[in-house]
């Protein structure tokens, strides 16, 4: 019993994981105003306000999912996660998202940072699908999803077990393809090539005949199949689906001269991957090499290149020691001819004077 004064409303909790049917009334007791002790004249009032009313008292969380399931389709660049309905009216899921791989974790607080949510959709009896669609990064990430549940009082658990999260990853990449020509009767290829989406290659040089055309995904494929492709005089065959041996698929071939083969692979995540192969039963025709005869005369001819060339180099260099001669001379008259006259210093000596005496007359 709750006991209020001169008010008409009260708030009673209800203890968290109670989930039970209540009833609740309200009697009203009156008491006389000049009475002096509280315990006397008092008139008990039932009844006559209020009648026994019925509620859910509801603070329990609803059972969250334990069966859900994430995959990832690279055209569209959607995650679609699934799991079991629930015949509770009311019941709200609530889709989490974390990018990395928190699957490890022995359990999963959504409200905790780095968690977003990315949706949420209102209960049903059957199996329940939400369709998230990611940005195209052109990557391959490994994401972790969950599902938290809300019933219609509000109760809402966001601490989550193994049931209720899934890891996907969201490989957005083509795949690579190891192609390889393989003859009929042997396990060997006779030609191959790792190739990427919209690539092409020739092969030459192939043997006629039945034989096969041997695929290898750099991850686990899905499917491949082949056609033939068509030219002036035969159309473009039908795709057709490839013989898959573990790991390994083969696309039989009956190989002719100047055939191409159209290519086309998806990985488990539906990322596709097409490619050409151009085959041919001829070698290409390499360039003439000249004869040993032919080599001879080459030969010869090139060592009186090389004498003649050495003997003009020689006589080059004698004209440049000529030339460079007569230029040092030249250089060396200049300097004489514009060298100046100085008169001698000081007093002629005798012996200089008896010299210049022969000229004086």
């Amino acid at each position: 019993m709750v006991e209020i004064v001169n008010t008409t409303e009260i708030n009673i909790e209800t203890p968290s994981g109670v989930e039970r049917d209540s009833w609740y009334g309200v009697t009203i007791e009156a008491i006389w105003a000049e009475a002096s002790d509280l315990y006397h004249h008092k008139h008990l009032i039932s009844g006559l306000n209020s009648r026994p009313t019925h509620i859910s008292e509801d603070a329990d969380a609803p059972n969250e999912v334990s069966d859900l399931s994430a995959t990832f389709y690279g055209p569209d660049f959607t995650t679609t996660l699934e799991w079991s309905g629930s015949e509770v009216l009311g019941l709200t899921y609530h889709l989490w998202r974390i990018q990395g791989d928190w699957s490890h974790s022995g359990a999963w607080n959504v409200t905790q940072p780095g968690w977003e949510e990315v949706g949420s959709i209102g209960s049903g009896p059957n199996n329940m699908t939400f369709d998230y669609i990611t940005a195209n990064t052109n990557s391959a990430l490994t994401t972790t999803y969950a599902i938290s549940v809300e019933d219609a009082h509000g109760n809402h658990d966001t601490i989550l077990t193994a049931g209720a999260v899934s890891l996907v990853e969201e490989d957005m990449l083509s795949p690579s393809i190891l192609v390889a020509i393989i003859p009929n009767g042997q396990s060997l290829p006779t030609e191959s090539a790792w190739l990427n989406d919209g690539m092409s290659i020739s092969f030459i040089g192939i043997d006629e005949g039945l034989g096969s055309l041997s695929i290898h995904g750099s991850e686990q494929l899905s499917t491949v199949s082949c056609r033939l492709l068509g030219d002036q005089s035969n159309p473009t065959t039908a795709w057709s689906e490839a013989i898959q041996d573990g790991i390994r698929w083969d696309c039989l071939i009956a190989i002719t001269n100047s055939m191409k083969v159209d290519i086309r692979a998806n990985d488990s995540a539906g990322n596709p991957t097409e490619l050409v192969v151009s085959i041919s039963t001829s070698e290409e025709q390499s360039i003439p090499q000249p004869t040993d005869e032919n080599n001879g005369v080459a030969q010869n001819q090139q060592e009186q290149s090389s004498s003649t060339l050495e003997g003009e180099n020689a006589a080059l260099r004698i004209a440049f020691s000529f030339i460079a001669f007569l230029l040092f001379a030249v250089v060396i008259l200049m300097l004489v001819k514009t060298r100046k006259q100085r008169a001698p210093a000081g007093k002629p000596t005798s012996k200089e004077d008896s010299w210049i005496a022969r000229f004086i007359d």
